[in-house]
């Protein structure tokens, strides 16, 4: 679940970087962190991956203050075992509503889309 999770979150921060949203990001997987984003003014903010809610409160729980992004696929949809297999518009869709809640969670002006 993670791995499909997080790449999707990469896919959505690749484009936010390719849109000059963003200076920068690289994955670090440590503890209560997945990511390191390198927003325009310069500083660095760590970024959590989670592929639900409760692991969000969980998260939240224990580090909190790191921002948090949800993806929210289920077990039952293809995707969540083969992400290649999931089709271009579903995948589209998919990747607009994180890249949304990263622009939320990381304070990103959202007048630049």
């Amino acid at each position: 679940i993670g791995r499909q999770s997080e790449e999707l979150v990469r896919i959505a921060l690749q484009e936010l970087k390719d849109q000059k949203r963003i200076l920068d990001f690289r994955q670090k997987d440590e503890p209560g962190s997945d990511f390191r984003v390198m927003l325009l003014d310069g500083k660095e903010t760590a970024l959590q991956v989670k592929s639900s809610f409760r692991g969000e409160r969980r998260h939240n729980d224990r580090y909190p203050g790191t921002p948090v992004v949800v993806t929210g696929h289920k077990r039952r949809n293809a995707y969540h075992y083969n992400p290649e297999k999931i089709r271009p518009a579903a995948m589209n869709r998919l990747v607009r509503r994180i890249k949304s809640q990263l622009v939320a969670v990381l304070s990103i002006d959202a007048s630049l889309r």
